[in-house]
């Protein structure tokens, strides 16, 4: 079965896949962040930051189709949360319509919450999309993030797609031996067919891993070491970070 994965694009050859992985990282945080902790970003500065994350998504030679379809995918469960703030009462009042009335400190929350995904969401999925999903895993391992999580990240990666494999080979024995429509009886037959199915299947993988030598570390063929060139692209990353913001 073929399925599209989150790092479905990591294997490219560009300028920014060849990068760390912590520097990646890194930076991925760090832009995150500062843009949380903004009270207030101006349009300006938003088009800027959005400008430079189009720039890497031009670099990395990632399709701009496959980055706004999960950006738009995304963003709306980004922004859910900030429907309450859109008719708070705040400020002075922007609009009415059919008796909903909305305040201009209200709206401008929202936008700034809108921004605010925008830019994490992008950050996000660009560096996903730039960088193997082990790789990123291995990275976790080296800063020290709890064994537990990397793990738990590594089987939720690896099991979910299998759930969606034995589902779909359930689904597609289903239609081939039957002329009729799904029901209900045949989905709930599917989704339990899948679920004893994908456990017994993920048994063997598990058994299999340990087969070959697993013992809960993440180990990758290519064992990336922090370079003065990683160093210096990390320093003008943050001057670049420091212009933007306080343009």
């Amino acid at each position: 079965m073929k399925h599209h994965f989150i790092d479905r694009y990591s294997n490219l050859e560009s300028p920014i896949h060849k990068l760390n992985t912590t520097l990646k990282l890194f930076l991925a945080v760090a832009l995150i962040i500062t843009t949380v902790i903004q009270s207030q970003i101006p349009a300006y500065k938003f088009v800027l930051i959005f400008a430079v994350l189009l720039i890497a998504l031009y670099t990395s030679h990632i399709p701009l189709t496959f980055f706004l379809k999960n950006l738009l995918i995304i963003l709306p469960f980004a922004c859910i949360g900030g429907l309450s703030i859109l008719f708070a009462n705040s400020g002075d009042l922007y609009s009415s319509f059919i008796g909903i009335k909305i305040y201009h400190q209200a709206l401008m929350n929202f936008i700034t919450i809108l921004e605010k995904s925008i830019i994490s969401i992008g950050t996000i999925i660009l560096f996903v999309s730039t960088t193997r999903f082990d790789h990123i895993l291995k990275s976790f391992q080296d800063i020290k993030v709890p064994s537990l999580i990397v793990a738990l990240l590594s089987f939720i990666y690896r099991y979910v797609f299998l759930v969606i494999d034995e589902f779909m080979r359930t689904k597609m024995a289903i239609v081939a031996r039957s002329s009729r429509q799904p029901t209900l009886t045949l989905w709930s037959y599917m989704i339990s067919r899948s679920f004893f199915g994908s456990l017994e299947r993920g048994e063997q993988i598990f058994q299999s891993m340990k087969a070959r030598g697993y013992n809960g570390t993440i180990k990758t063929l290519n064992n990336e070491n922090f370079t003065t060139g990683d160093g210096i692209i990390l320093f003008l990353c943050l001057i670049l970070y420091a212009l933007l913001w306080k343009l």
